[in-house]
């Protein structure tokens, strides 16, 4: 299915009666691209990389707030691959995060953490927004 700003378009430009939502100018028209360009712009993208010792976790490259003021595992750095501390903290920060609601973070990290961080193996991953979005929303809890 196509945008509805590409629709308009070519409602626009073939001028098929009745395609087009309402008279769009050219004004209305970019508007509708820069609001649809913006949204693929504010995707968050959560990094995750283990150097040695040494996690770095990162949403859109800022490191991410590991959320201790919410709760502390007392496990001082993220982590993920197994069942404990660190990716405990991990989860509850990308879901506070991701969700922009502390107590839902509260609520399904640990059922995240066990869904997702503790399969994770590798010494580095990505995830989307929309990714952490989707599993959530699949109930892949």
């Amino acid at each position: 299915m196509l945008p509805a700003f590409v629709v308009d378009c070519f409602a626009l430009i073939i001028k098929v009666p009745g395609w087009a939502s309402s008279v769009t100018t050219r004004s209305t028209l970019a508007s509708k691209i820069l609001a649809t360009q913006e949204r693929i712009i504010s995707v968050k993208i959560y990094r995750g990389r283990r150097e040695g010792r040494a996690v770095y976790v990162t949403v859109s490259d800022a490191l991410l707030n590991p959320r201790f003021d919410l709760w502390d595992y007392r496990w001082k750095r993220f982590d993920w691959g197994y069942d404990g501390g660190g990716p405990a903290q991990l989860a509850l920060a990308l879901l506070a995060d991701c969700l922009g609601d502390d107590m839902e973070a509260l609520r399904l990290h640990h059922n995240f953490k066990r869904a997702v961080l503790v399969n994770l193996w590798h010494d580095h991953w990505m995830f989307s927004e929309n990714k952490i979005l989707a599993i959530l929303q699949l109930g892949q809890l």
